[in-house]
This record gives structure tokens, sequence and C-alpha cells, in this order.
């Protein structure tokens, strides 16, 4: 006892740096992830390495093999990742003589994988890809990068990236599937599924080339911003209903959210409850990389019964608690209303100050060079305040001054050569389909004639069939005349905005709810 209390003393004396200064740092594991049932050459680098001797998981599936230390701060090594491995995330370390890293991550998917090859930061210079494909790439400051694809029409295609849950630095991901023309066919920054992680799905409009577009959502970047794209044809629903079930049971589930429609599957729940239990939906050969979570509990499930939008039709049960209850919100309300596209901006005609509202708005929409995600591009405004709300957009883009960041200008250039482009292209196309240019237009400010400058761009008397209603860039607002009725407050939000109406509108999507009651 004596001997135990005197070396607990002596260790106090020494100050915990001294403790852990033999601890192996791991900074990097490239690549970040592998496909299942396959063999793949790993580098890790970090500081004291030198003496590695092991590297273990947390879960069964993946095995270190070949381990050989260069040097100090390198290890080099052959993960063998078995065909019964989990896919996702799995945790790691790596032990030397003297201690034992912190934990790590190494991700598995279905997929075959091959690296991003620069340069790729131009529609011109665009990596081609096949699809069903993992790309591990890296994206450093100001950087995007783009991958080139072929698609027919019909065929879906689908978008999942690991980014920000890679656990490196505070990455958040945007990413777009574009056109041969350079527009946008689908975007996706955050998402409800995967939270600032992106995905998306949809069915290609015709036969042709497309593009996959990845960036930093505010072109932020570095030596350590790695991401791992998947491109296929695999299903992407974004929810499942019913949200969750009784442990141990068979649960019929609704998934929805993929362009071709519900998928329903029978799922065999685990006998334990597991709140972050999660079933990846597999269909014609192809698997989603991420699962859509459902949770499993130990109370027995009751679904909602329609009708049941009051207390007299409210659904019945005769067990007791504890219960979980599963429904879906799908019917009209008198609350919301989707506005759709992207970034709707609605001015009514019982605006308190028209020259304020139009003016913010349009001043919004050149922060930050134009090139702010939630930017309201698209001003619809009543027929009555049509041609004064013109009048003050104008003036509006017209006292925003344009040059180098460093004088006394309040917006500077774009951020690179593919975003100059394809803004400059929109703009061409809104004067050719005969869209009304107020303001702006495709020349230089004057005095540069270098360098990726845009001016503010306003165009007037946008119609339904214009592309420019679709799709808007950042630095230009499409208006155009809109007789409105109701009142309504616009929200700005993401990529599109909504009102709060007194006219009945409907939900965007059907939202699964799941609700857990307890004595």
């Amino acid at each position: 006892m004596k001997k135990y209390f005197r070396l607990l003393i002596f260790l106090s004396f020494f100050p915990a740096p001294f403790i852990f200064s033999a601890e192996p740092i791991i900074s990097n594991i490239l690549p970040r992830g592998g496909q299942i049932g396959s063999e793949l050459k790993v580098v890790i680098s970090g500081q004291r390495l030198g003496d590695a001797e092991e590297i273990f998981f947390y879960d069964k599936g993946i095995t270190a093999l070949d381990l050989n230390a260069s040097g100090e701060k390198s290890v080099r090594v052959k993960f063998r990742i078995s065909e019964t491995a989990r896919l996702g995330q799995h945790e790691m370390r790596l032990r030397t003589k003297s201690g034992i890293s912190t934990v790590k991550t190494f991700w598995v998917g279905p997929y075959p994988n091959f690296h991003e090859k620069e340069p790729n930061t131009s529609f011109e210079e665009a990596q081609k890809v096949s699809l069903n494909r993992t790309i591990n790439g890296l994206i450093k400051s100001e950087d995007v990068d783009y991958f080139e694809f072929n698609a027919t029409k019909g065929q879906r295609i689908s978008l999942e990236i690991e980014a920000i849950r890679l656990s490196g630095p505070l990455f958040d991901p945007y990413v777009a599937i574009l056109d041969s023309n350079r527009f946008e066919v689908a975007t996706s920054d955050d998402t409800d599924l995967l939270l600032q992680d992106s995905t998306l799905s949809v069915i290609a409009p015709e036969d042709g080339t497309y593009f996959v577009e990845v960036r930093e959502s505010s072109y932020r970047g570095g030596n350590n911003f790695y991401y791992r794209l998947h491109l296929g044809n695999f299903p992407r629903p974004l929810i499942a209903f019913p949200a969750g079930g009784q442990a141990g049971k068979m649960l019929k589930v609704k998934f929805m959210g993929d362009p071709t429609g519900p998928i329903h599957k029978t799922i065999q729940l685990p006998e334990k409850a597991d709140l972050s239990f999660g079933h990846r939906v597999e269909q014609d050969g192809f698997i989603s990389p991420s699962p859509n979570k459902i949770r499993v509990c130990d109370f027995p499930s009751i679904r909602e019964v329609e009708p049941n939008n009051s207390l007299k039709q409210a659904t019945v049960t005769e067990l007791s608690l504890p219960l979980a209850f599963d429904g879906v919100i799908e019917k009209e309300k008198g609350v919301h209303q989707e506005l759709g596209g992207k970034s709707s901006n609605i001015i009514l005609d019982d605006v308190a100050d028209l020259e304020k509202s139009v003016k913010g708005g349009a001043g919004h929409c050149f922060l930050n060079s134009g090139q702010s995600c939630n930017a309201p591009t698209k001003m619809l405004v009543s027929a009555q305040n049509y041609d004064k709300a013109v009048e003050v957009a104008v003036q509006t883009a017209k006292s925003t001054t344009v040059g180098d960041p460093q004088g006394e200008f309040r917006i500077g250039p774009i951020a690179n050569k593919a975003q100059y482009e394809k803004i400059l292209r929109m703009i061409e196309i809104g004067i050719e389909e005969g869209a009304k240019l107020v303001a702006g237009g495709i020349e230089k400010p004057e005095g540069y004639e270098k360098g990726y400058y845009v001016k503010p761009t306003v165009f007037a008397d946008v119609t339904n069939d214009m592309t420019k209603r679709a799709a808007c860039p950042s630095r230009a607002i499409a208006a155009r005349p809109r007789a409105c009725r109701g009142h309504a407050r616009c929200r700005w939000g993401g990529r599109s905005s909504h009102s709060e109406a007194s006219e009945p509108g409907k939900l965007r999507d059907s939202v699964s709810a799941r609700t857990i009651y307890k004595h």
C-alpha cells in the first residue's frame, strides 16, 4: 500500500505534457476510405510514428497488414476490407512502443474508389468519370472540382458526399449537377438526412454529357479538406415511414424522396432497442452509401389511421403506455406555401416601404461578391409596384461599386474563372431569350480589363418560360410582375424561400413523425 501511495505522489510531480509526450499523433490517413471487399495501400502521416507496432479497429471487417514506418512522420500499411465489413465509418487507433494515438476514422463504401486528379477546376478541364464510383478528393482554398460523365434520358443520377463527417476541418460542402450548357439540374448544400454533408438525386432530363461541381460552400479549403464523393445510379430516399418500430419485429417501411418514387421494403429490426439503427436501401443492384435512420425501441408501435384530424377522429388503441406513435403530416394546411425555384423574394402590394424592401433585397444579392447561397435573386413584384421596383433595383445595382477588394469598393471579383464564365453565359442567355437588361451586363467595370469582375446586373420583364427564371446567377436579379393575393412574410433560407400566407398551400414534402410516450 505504501509503494502504491508513493508512486502516485511521484507521478503527480510531472506535468501532463511530459506524461503524454511519447503519444503518437495521426494527422492524416490517405485515402480516407475504400471499397468493401478490397485491399488498398494507405499512408498515415503524423508525429512520433517511428516505432509503430499495430493498427487496430474497434469493429470487425478491416485488417491492417504489412505495417512499415518511414521515419517518425509516416507509416505505410495495407488495409484488407472484408466482404462482410460494415459500410460507413470505422474507428481505429495506432499503437507504438511508447503510446497509443487518439481515435481516427476510416470509411468503407460500396463502390470502386479512385482519386481526383488536378487540374479539374473548370468545365474544360473536368475529370471524366464513370458512374457508380467513389471519388477521393481534396478542396484547396477557393478550389472548385469538376467531373464529367454521360447519362441517358430517364436515368437516375445520385450524389452523396462525405466531407464534414470525415472528422477533419469544418468542411461544409456544396455539390451540383449541371448540364452541357452549364445550367444547374440540381444542387445540394445542407440536407435533412446528412446535415452539413450534401446529397441529391435526379432523373436525367435528356441524353448527354453532365457535370458534377464540388466545392466548399463559402469557397474555403486547405490541404486537409478531403472528401469522398459517391456518384451513381443508387437509390437515395430521404425519409423513412414509419420512422421506427418495435425491437425484434418485421417492419414494412415506405422510403420517400427518391426521384423514381416511393420504395417499399420489409425490414427485420434488431432484437434490442437501438435509436441509431439505420437501413441502406438497395434497388436494381445499387445501394445507398448512407442509411436512413429507423428508431428501434422496446415499445409497441401504433400507426395513425386516417382520418384523424380531430379529437373525435383520434386513432384508438387498447394498449397501455409506454407506446410509440407513427404518423405523417401530409394534408393541406393553411400556414405554408412552397414558392419553389431558387431564392424567391416576393414583394406584395401592401408592403409598408417599397423602396426599402426592394433596395434591401437587391443589396442582399450583391453581398459577398454575389456569391451567397441564400441570395434572393428572383424578385416577384405586384403589377402596381413593378415600375417603381425596377427603378429602385437599377439604382441599387448602379450604386454598388465593383473593384479591387483592397480599395474602397463594395464588392470584389468572382471567386474563380469557372464561376465567372458561368455567370456571363447566364447573362447572355437572358439577353438572347428576350429579358430586358436594365442594369449591368457582360462588360467588365471600367478600368478592370483583367480579373473576374462582373457588374451588378438586373433583368426586368422576365417570363415563366425563360431560363433566367429557373437559374438566376447570384450577381444578377431577375424581376417580373406578378398579381399577388393574400398576405405573406418571406423568409430567406438556402436556395429557396417560403411564404407564410393566409391562403392554403401544400407542405413541400410529407413529414414523417414519431412520438414516444412513457408513463
